[in-house]
């Protein structure tokens, strides 16, 4: 009977802690242009995608940074930061288009800490690309390398209209740079 009742307690006490398991998030930066007083949620696959849910609102720390701890069921969790709409949500570094994050969560208590580049309606730096330089695909997916990237393209001054003129193309990899200095600024870290 002692034996019955320590494997009951032991098994107890291994589903309670399964049970209370946290994922805590934290955000410890956000832009500089993030509006006072912000309320910050995480909206993913784990909540509905609901934007602006108040039981995944993040709690502002004395530190600055914002806090949330949830209980998702352990695998893979994709998810975004938002101002509470998704109007106002997390942008990549230029303002633009962030593509879902991703984590998998082995179900222990865990703390992920992250940061928010910008926001995509205040936006970022100021792009100095000329005005016949345009992004063809702000998302392109390259599988081989299971990521996301902005496909630019320039087009020379007259190419509109010229239409007896034939132009050479260039192909780039990583050619951001030469097209806008933003980018460049980004590259380099600052």
């Amino acid at each position: 009977m002692n034996a019955y009742r320590l494997f009951s307690l032991t098994s107890l006490v291994l589903i309670s802690s399964v049970i209370n398991a946290q994922l805590t998030i934290v955000v410890d930066e956000i832009p500089a242009n993030t509006p006072e007083d912000p309320q910050i949620f995480v909206a993913g696959d784990f909540q509905g995608w609901d934007p602006g849910n108040p039981t995944y609102q993040l709690e502002e720390q004395f530190d600055g940074s914002f806090l949330i701890e949830i209980s998702p069921a352990p695998g893979p969790i994709t998810f975004k930061f938002t101002r509470g709409s998704w109007d106002t949500v997390e942008g990549n570094e230029n303002g633009g288009f962030l593509p879902d994050r991703q984590y998998t969560w082995d179900g222990n208590p865990t703390t992920l800490t992250l940061q928010i580049l910008t926001w995509e309606d205040t936006g970022g730096l100021e792009s100095t690309a000329a005005e016949n330089v345009s992004i063809m695909d702000p998302g392109f997916y390259m599988p081989q390398l299971d990521r996301y990237r902005r496909i630019w393209i320039y087009v020379p001054p007259d190419y509109e209209t010229n239409t007896d003129k034939y132009y050479p193309v260039l192909y780039m990899h990583d050619g951001q740079n030469v097209f806008d200095g933003l980018q460049a600024l980004w590259a380099n870290g600052k």
